[in-house]
């Protein structure tokens, strides 16, 4: 048995717990590292201030950041530092005044209005009005999964204000037709979720059918071969002359 396995023999004369204990190395130690560091995954990438668009993402970056480790950022103030270490350019100008203020403004201590003062300057100017013609004009095309066009319309229908009663009929005008027949065999939704749910059940539907339809059946198959193969000789000159020619157009018929 390992020396450190053992209990100690040492008779504690002076009562429990001894003054001085027996110093044993450390067999185990713990690795280095752990769930409390940032890893390069979760980390927001650098806001600039130069494009609007990427407002939005860095904000709901710093929020999963918060999310994940809630014990690192239990005030509004440890936010928004984090926050606006990742500003950079144009934006880390516009933060770096705050930081020599006196007496403190309230966005050094406030991630909410750190937030509203980045959508001032820096965030797009008019987003719930564009957003809103956005989803006016969004239009599911017939090559595309409803899953893409569901995702960009939650994407801009977030920004609007709008209740579920008016994205119910701004999501149905933009599906695809081919959808929209299918929904047509379903029992009305009541419910914009329920209408979405229905939409995605119809989609994987029609692109089952669309697989089974693409897939050649056994006698299409047993007939391209032989085009194939005919083309193939003909090309190659083992079939000469007008009899090759026309025992060729003669399986094309047939096929």
């Amino acid at each position: 048995m390992p020396p450190y396995f053992q209990a100690p023999t040492q008779q504690y004369l002076n009562g429990y717990p001894p003054a001085y204990w027996a110093q044993y190395p450390p067999y185990y130690m713990a690795p280095q590292g752990g769930f409390d560091e940032d890893s390069e995954t979760a980390k927001p990438n650098k806001f600039t201030g130069w494009d609007p668009s990427k407002l939005c993402p860095f904000i709901v970056s710093c929020i999963m950041v918060f999310n994940s480790r809630p014990h690192k950022f239990p005030t509004n103030c440890q936010c928004m530092l984090y926050a606006a270490s990742y500003l950079s350019d144009i934006s880390m100008l516009w933060w770096q005044p705050t930081l020599v203020m006196y007496p403190k403004p309230l966005i050094q201590g406030d991630w909410g209005e750190f937030v509203d003062q980045l959508n001032v300057y820096f965030g797009q100017p008019d987003l719930a009005e564009a957003s809103e013609c956005t989803l006016c004009t969004l239009k599911m095309h017939d090559h595309q999964h409803v899953n893409k066009y569901m995702i960009e319309f939650s994407e801009h229908a977030s920004h609007t204000g709008w209740n579920d009663v008016v994205l119910y009929g701004e999501f149905y005008q933009g599906l695809a037709e081919c959808i929209k027949d299918q929904l047509l065999s379903l029992d009305c939704p009541q419910m914009f979720q329920e209408l979405k749910v229905d939409a995605l059940e119809c989609d994987t539907h029609y692109w089952e059918c669309q697989g089974k339809m693409a897939a050649p059946s056994g006698w299409n198959r047993q007939s391209a071969s032989m085009l194939g193969v005919s083309a193939l000789h003909y090309s190659t000159g083992s079939m000469e002359g007008s009899e090759g020619l026309g025992h060729w157009l003669q399986l094309m018929r047939c096929a």
